[in-house]
């Protein structure tokens, strides 16, 4: 008779022919948890991008309606301008949505001891952190060419269209007969214009841009001029007279001056701006402009300046993965759903990061530290905090200050909602 072995041409495949079946059936639990805590994540992440967004672009907005119904500019200049000015906020929204989305996430996992029951089960802390640590990674990336490239460019363009359009509007703007003050502290009358060269007659000016009391002018004639480059607007005048009357001072003077040519600089709105803040600033921008004027620039503030300006970009960049890991632990230590108080320490903590890059950036323009040591003292306590916070949760350790700091936030953020949905 023929052994068994030789007749079963096909035997079954074993479930375990090794060790290798419970390594895939591991491998294939981690992959579950991991989208399943992705997805606890990036909900709420999403969420909070988006309210965020309308909120902070609201205000923002507004002033470029107000462009629309005073100024005559048309939806799409706006909405072309509009587009301009999102890496800025997005810089601002995508690190504090991802910090209040790690913290929701983890907060309602651990008030219903998932987060326990996961890690009875074998999973450790780094398991769970892993998805927070990958969009925290995404969220670098996407900051840093927001910071590095996106946001220079998109304020330069921003200028320059807002300066395109006020030099397209100056003659409708500037009308005869009528007190002008369109303009900054500035209010302009003019007698005549005309309409193919633009040329004013017998003109008349209120300049209050330097104090209280006002700069009066007056000219025969004048013209404005526009230079994109700089983005300068200048109203030359040509044969007038300048009369300032200071007060204030412990004995009132008068000043009186003829000439033959003046040129003013104009401000018109809340976009523009005279002298010599029509340069380009500094954080308009790229990295290679900036380092050329380094190395042109012999003022030493101006170099730190700018050098501040440079660690700052590559500073902010880092913001997200700091986040990610710092909102890990404190999302586990959250006793509730987390909602109220996640949103406290989130922006809470915030706060503090901006404040700290605030000061931080002081002591880096006016030399006090090294900018390169400087900008990065807020990422580097932050990124402290988060690692020591971690290590004692991989530790299954808590500070017990925090815990009970923790719920009383979430308490007192509970209680706010309940009175305010509470009816009346």
């Amino acid at each position: 008779m023929t052994p068994y072995a030789t007749q079963v041409k096909n035997p079954p495949a074993r479930l375990f022919t090794s060790h290798s079946g419970w390594y895939n059936i591991r491998d294939m639990a981690t992959q579950r948890i991991t989208r399943y805590i992705f997805k606890e994540i990036t909900v709420p992440t999403l969420l909070a991008m988006v309210i965020f967004s309308f909120v902070l672009v609201m205000g923002r907005l507004l002033q470029l309606v107000e462009m629309v119904v005073n100024k005559g500019v048309s939806l799409f200049e706006i909405l072309s301008l509009f587009t301009h000015l999102l890496p800025t906020f997005f810089i601002i929204i995508i690190p504090f949505s991802l910090f209040l989305g790690i913290l929701i996430g983890f907060g309602r996992l651990s008030s219903e001891s998932e987060i326990i029951a996961l890690k009875s089960s074998g999973v450790s802390l780094y398991v769970l952190t892993t998805p927070a640590i990958l969009l925290g990674l995404v969220g670098t990336l996407v900051v840093g060419w927001l910071t590095i490239s996106a946001q220079p460019k998109g304020r330069h363009t921003f200028d320059q269209k807002i300066f395109s359009l006020a030099n397209s509007q100056i003659t409708s703007t500037i009308r005869p007969g009528i007190f002008n003050n369109d303009f900054d502290d500035l209010v302009i009358y003019t007698k005549s214009i005309d309409e193919i060269s633009g040329e004013m007659k017998e003109i008349f000016i209120s300049d209050q841009r330097s104090g209280n009391s006002p700069v009066l002018i007056f000219a025969q004639q004048g013209q404005v001029y526009t230079d994109p480059k700089s983005l300068r607007m200048t109203l030359h005048l040509q044969t007038g007279s300048i009369h300032h009357r200071k007060l204030g001072s412990a004995k009132d003077s008068y000043l009186a001056a003829r000439f033959g040519s003046y040129d003013l600089n104009l401000s018109l709105g809340q976009e523009g701006s005279s002298g010599n803040k029509r340069r380009k600033k500094y954080n308009r921008m790229t990295l290679s402009e900036l380092k050329e004027s380094i190395a042109s620039q012999e003022d030493p503030r101006t170099i730190n300046v700018m050098r501040t300006e440079i660690q700052e970009r590559f500073s902010l960049a880092m913001v997200p993965l700091i986040f990610a890991l710092l909102g890990v632990p404190l999302g586990i230590q959250s006793t509730r759903s987390g909602k109220g108080g996640g949103f406290a320490k989130a922006l809470g903590i915030t706060l503090l990061y901006y404040a700290l890059l605030t000061t931080a950036r002081t002591a880096g323009q006016d030399g006090l530290l090294p900018p390169y040591v400087a900008m990065w003292i807020p990422n580097i306590l932050m990124l402290a905090g988060g690692i020591y916070l971690f290590m004692l949760h991989a530790r299954e350790r808590r500070l017990e200050w925090l815990a009970r700091f923790s719920y009383r936030l979430d308490d007192a953020f509970t209680r706010i909602l309940a009175r305010k949905n509470r009816p009346s």
